[in-house]
């Protein structure tokens, strides 16, 4: 099949030289990335659900937005290790997809993510942690040497820690504490772990179940995570409709 493309030559606005099917090809995946959902990596099923959840309750017209992956029908393994190591082999696979690759935020996700920034990632692949928030500013541990308060952001991050205050208050009304793990020499810091994660979990979908409009400051961890991904592609998306539109209608 010959194409005639001796006008847009004529025209001016584009060289003899020009590479019209690169062209082509970068219009068509901007466009494709522009309309097509957002896939998003976690370390764990639990990680997908909430997120999945929590979407459809916090933004549920933004429901195609985003897809997170089904780790029960795939068989994907879970784990730090296991999504820094999907993220080195879908660098190169050419897939079109924009893909979010969310750690969390302490200090075995550091660790990954440093591991990764010597990669050269596609356009439309990004490595995010779950953001700091006010919270674990100043949150209950316990340690060798006892129990105390501490700024856990990117120490011991875990989603769990963002599912509000209401859902990690215990019976006796204290926030559910962190437990500190082990010490990574690399990172030079502490990773902990915070306790009871299934009854978090349990006292979660009671939330799902009896949420009220407007919701409240308890929805603000989940509400930051889900900006905070909804976000991620703002500015590419930005400069392909600038470009997209640059090319059609530029005189």
């Amino acid at each position: 099949m010959l194409y005639d493309l001796s006008e847009l030559v004529w025209s001016r606005r584009f060289k003899y030289e020009d590479d019209f099917i690169a062209r082509c090809a970068g219009i068509y995946s901007s466009t494709y990335n522009l309309k097509s959902r957002t896939i998003v990596l976690t370390e764990g099923k639990t990680d997908a659900w909430i997120l999945e959840q929590s979407l459809n309750v916090i933004y549920p017209h933004l429901q195609g937005l985003l897809s997170f992956l089904d780790f029960e029908s795939s068989g994907y393994g879970g784990g730090v290790g296991n999504l820094a190591n999907t993220v080195k082999a879908l660098a190169g696979s050419g897939i079109m997809n924009n893909i979010i690759a969310l750690f969390d935020n302490d200090t075995a996700a550091s660790a990954a993510c440093k591991t990764l920034k010597t990669l050269s990632l596609p356009s439309n692949m990004i490595v995010k942690k779950l953001p700091s928030i006010k919270l674990l500013r100043k949150y209950p541990t316990i340690g060798p040497s006892g129990k105390g308060y501490q700024d856990v952001n990117g120490i011991a991050g875990s989603i769990e820690l963002y599912l509000g205050e209401d859902v990690l208050r215990m019976q006796n009304g204290h926030l559910t504490p962190i437990q500190w793990t082990g010490y990574d020499r690399g990172e030079k810091q502490y990773q902990g772990e915070v306790l009871d994660k299934l009854e978090i979990h349990e006292r979660f979908k009671n939330k799902l179940e009896d949420y009220k409009r407007p919701l409240g400051k308890e929805w603000d961890g989940l509400r930051s995570i889900l900006d905070l991904l909804i976000g991620a592609f703002t500015a590419r998306h930005e400069n392909a409709i600038y470009q997209t539109h640059k090319v059609y209608f530029a005189r």
